[in-house]
């Protein structure tokens, strides 16, 4: 079972937003409610780079705390949660020892291998160090080119094109789109 999460969405406690926690009650319902296959669960935190601490006096939400609640779950924990089953109340105890955490970065400003194996870099862009000590596999993507950004939209069985065209289709509407449409 995997969930997928939006980091945005976590904050620190006392603040509007979720607690990431909740990430876990998500996994476990993805699991079907099954503890034995949630161990085995992956999560997957996208936008994390929006959890880092910009040390500016814009940031509300004490983004450090964030990362420091993600480093407890990362260290391989008990949590004690009570979810609601319609009526129902039911406290739950889950492990995350054996949870897989795969996370989603945009560091733009970041060039290329060598500044991601560099933990100072990431330590520098607001994220605390314990957790950077915890990232033990990096792996970077290139900036997609124009050319590659045309091929998401045309090539494949669903890609956005075909889709949109296909659901067109569905009202008896012809849809299409033309090769500077996609250029654009």
């Amino acid at each position: 079972p995997y969930t997928i999460e939006d980091a945005k969405r976590y904050t620190s406690n006392g603040y509007i937003g979720e607690d990431v926690e909740n990430m876990l009650i998500n996994l476990y319902r993805a699991a079907g409610e099954n503890k034995e296959k949630f161990t085995h669960g992956v999560i997957f935190i996208d936008e994390v780079d929006k959890l880092c601490n910009v040390k500016d006096d814009k940031s509300h939400v004490a983004t450090t705390d964030v990362q420091e609640a993600l480093l407890k779950l990362l260290d391989g924990t008990k949590v004690v949660k009570t979810i609601r089953k319609g009526f129902k109340e039911e406290t739950i105890e889950l492990d995350t020892t054996k949870v897989t955490f795969v996370w989603s970065e945009a560091f733009n400003e970041l060039s290329n291998n060598a500044d991601y194996e560099n933990d100072s870099v990431l330590i520098e862009r607001g994220m605390i160090p314990e957790l950077v000590a915890r990232l033990n596999t990096k792996v970077t993507t290139n900036k997609p080119t124009l050319e590659d950004l045309k091929k998401a939209l045309t090539d494949g069985k669903y890609s956005y094109i075909k889709l949109l065209e296909e659901y067109f289709n569905i009202y008896g509407i012809d849809l299409e789109v033309t090769e500077e449409f996609i250029e654009k």
